[in-house]
């Protein structure tokens, strides 16, 4: 059926065949799956079994056709992987080898994009610099200057990972900081 393959699909409802049928006749059915798989051409089954097999071997010949036509595809991924001038031992495999009917050269500029973003290094920002992007947002210098005192005494980490974008964290405080102010003005008031 298929050189140097060493599994093929074995369907559930094969079961109620081979159980519906007498022993002797399922055995004979098994014996003759085994020597079609392994290529040893088995000559044709008598009768009733010859009708129960024809579908089983359709249905085996339509796996065969899919597994070769994965594993062509497999193989193009490889050679166009190979046969570029730039490529290197690093270059990654595609991640659907296989099933390689989607279309992933689209990600390339994605994952271009983000390998940028990933390899540019964080500078802490100068007092001066905060306290003008807070005056911007609609704050004040001094909650600037609480925002700056705070991530410096943490060495610029968020939580146990180093910042990579104060900005992001500057945005994350004044919407924290907006919603304490609003929280604080809904307390009752005792005098």
């Amino acid at each position: 059926m298929a050189k140097d393959k060493s599994k093929i699909v074995f369907y559930t409802d094969w079961g109620n065949i081979f159980n519906a049928l007498p022993k002797e006749q399922a055995g004979e059915l098994i014996q003759h799956l085994c020597k079609y798989v392994n290529d040893e051409n088995p000559p044709e089954l008598p009768g009733l079994l010859n009708v129960v097999w024809i579908p089983m071997r359709d249905a085996l010949k339509r796996d065969l056709r899919k597994y070769e036509a994965v594993c062509d595809k497999n193989k193009e991924n490889i050679r166009k992987r190979w046969d570029k001038k730039d490529t290197t031992v690093y270059d990654r495999i595609k991640d659907d080898t296989k099933n390689t009917d989607k279309d992933k050269d689209k990600d390339k500029d994605i994952k271009e994009k983000y390998k940028k973003e990933n390899t540019t290094h964080f500078s802490p920002p100068e007092l001066k610099e905060v306290a003008i992007y807070f005056k911007e947002k609609g704050s004040t210098v001094l909650e600037a200057q609480k925002f700056h005192g705070f991530y410096e005494s943490k060495g610029w980490m968020v939580g146990k990972n180093k910042m990579k974008s104060w900005k992001g964290a500057a945005g994350g405080w004044l919407a924290r900081n907006k919603e304490d102010s609003a929280k604080d003005r809904f307390k009752p008031q005792f005098t």
